[in-house]
């Protein structure tokens, strides 16, 4: 049961989703941009070392497969930094937004009527005083409503 408590904070929500979708989608677009100006760079290099050097036609195309080979490193560096990215957004959106659903459910449980339930929260931030008001009113209201 509590690790299906625990699996329920964790369960991805609309602003979850709103966020890894940002965060990953400018990840990747950015990564992706570099990959590309990075070779635009190296093909203008290529193409100047070529006609400026007479270099023979043979060089030339070792020069554009060791390119060639260089943009697909780039491509999949970029690739696995767009994963590593979104991860790292993953967990600090759980982080951000985990403390919501147990806040969710302690309001949902007070609107129903069972001012017993209390909020703990794992971290001592901001969320964490708004917990500690929240169980204060809720033990007000049981105060108040069992006379």
């Amino acid at each position: 049961m509590k690790n299906l408590r625990r699996l329920e904070n964790f369960v991805i929500n609309r602003q979850q989703v709103r966020w890894l979708l940002l965060i990953a989608g400018v990840s990747a677009i950015c990564y992706f941009v570099l990959a590309t100006v990075v070779a635009a760079s190296f093909y203008k290099q290529i193409a100047y070392a070529s006609q400026d050097f007479e270099v023979q036609p043979i060089f030339t195309q070792k020069l554009y497969v060791l390119m060639q080979s260089s943009i697909l490193a780039l491509t999949v560096t970029a690739l696995i930094l767009t994963v590593v990215t979104t991860l790292a957004a993953m967990i600090l959106s759980h982080r951000f937004f985990g403390p919501l659903v147990p806040i969710k459910r302690f309001i949902n449980s007070v609107k129903d009527g069972d001012y017993s339930v209390r909020l703990s929260l794992r971290n001592a931030d901001e969320l964490h005083d708004l917990a500690q008001d929240l169980n204060e009113m809720a033990i007000a209201l049981e105060k108040r409503y069992e006379k």
